[in-house]
């Protein structure tokens, strides 16, 4: 995503230079972290700025990109502190360079997980001192001199390696189940239902979805099911939601709940112990996509 366009008018090109901080990184927008501040210094007067992430809701997106404008040899930096619901702070990371005057340079920032907090330093690294940053897991200089910055290449965001894309495979994607993690499942396995707590209670199954070979954020999960058992017509879900790798090189997304009854006109019992044929599609920006079903047997009950 590019929060704003790399461009300057010749006369200003003359005298200040363009950083582009291109952000990207292992957590995922919208799960991992909900929200970025940002604090930036231009070489003039510094400013905030604050920003909503998850994909799902039309909002920033990994990759992304802070252009950051400023005088020749103007110290420009970026401070973003990410935080997940409701006020956590997961990441902090600070990027520092100097401005050159007509020239656009890329910065590359990772929010990573190696660099999530814990101020016990047990579960994560403790915040690193003043001056410094975490980068792959351990406190260093966040300063990289102009001189050894990369010109600014606009297909930055597509070379960003991809851990569920790494090029040259065939897309695929596998149907599983799972709440707070990816678990298989077998064909005419057992899927338990369970009871939703919206105003008008539903009743829905946890499906997972492991693909490899498409992209990690961006992607699009189409899923609808179809019960051979039981007359009723299934809403379809479309999730524009990150995947997180797992093993044997696949990403998994899990804890989507399927919704095919409720308390208002569409009864769960006849479902109890019946058939439902879940099929699943992930398509990626890059018009790739693959397709895989899965009937599963539903428990003869509601769980408690």
């Amino acid at each position: 995503m590019r929060l704003a366009a790399v461009a300057c008018v010749a006369a200003a090109c003359s005298s200040k230079g363009t950083v582009v901080f291109g952000v990207a990184g292992d957590l995922v927008a919208g799960q991992d972290i909900d929200r970025l501040e940002v604090d930036v210094a231009d070489g003039s007067r510094p400013y905030a700025q604050d920003f909503a992430l998850g994909v799902d809701k039309g909002q920033t997106s990994f990759p992304f990109e802070l252009p950051v404008d400023g005088k020749d040899g103007a110290a420009v930096s970026v401070t973003m502190r990410a935080f997940r619901a409701p006020n956590e702070l997961v990441v902090e990371r600070t990027a520092a360079t100097n401005a050159i005057a007509g020239a656009t340079l890329l910065y590359r920032v990772d929010l990573e997980r190696e660099c999530e907090l814990d101020p016990q330093g047990v579960s994560g690294i403790k915040p690193c001192p003043a001056g410094s940053t975490c980068i792959a897991g351990k406190c260093a200089d966040p300063f990289i001199p102009s001189s050894a910055l990369p010109p600014y290449d606009p297909d930055w965001m597509a070379k960003v390696p991809d851990a569920c894309k790494p090029g040259g495979g065939t897309a695929e994607v596998v149907v599983g189940q799972g709440q707070l993690g990816y678990a298989d499942l077998a064909e005419g396995g057992t899927m338990q239902i369970h009871r939703g707590g919206q105003a008008c209670p539903g009743y829905h199954v946890y499906v997972g979805v492991a693909m490899r070979n498409l992209h990690r954020h961006g992607s699009t999960t189409h899923i609808t099911a179809v019960s051979p058992d039981v007359d009723r017509a299934l809403d379809p879900v479309d999730l524009p939601f990150s995947y997180e790798p797992n093993k044997n090189g696949y990403c998994v997304f899990y804890g989507i709940a399927f919704k095919f009854a409720d308390d208002c006109g569409h009864p769960v019992q006849p479902f109890f112990g019946k058939k439902l044929k879940i099929s699943v599609t992930v398509s990626d920006a890059d018009g790739a996509s693959a397709t895989a079903a899965k009937t599963a047997t539903l428990s003869s009950g509601v769980a408690l």
